[in-house]
């Protein structure tokens, strides 16, 4: 989920627990999340299968 929607479903239910580990993001974030993925909004291009299929 985007952060977005994680903040507003905290917001609008209080549904997440606190993190119980500590993280190493770059930024500070909420104490209920943590961004754990750097590829989140990439574009992965298969050019082996672009060739193939011309």
């Amino acid at each position: 989920m985007s952060s977005y929607f994680i903040e507003s479903a905290q917001h609008q239910h209080d549904m997440f627990k606190d993190l119980s580990f500590e993280t190493t993001a770059l930024e500070e974030y909420p104490s209920y999340y943590t961004p754990i993925l750097s590829i989140t909004g990439s574009i992965f291009v298969n050019t082996e299968m672009l060739k193939e299929k011309g």
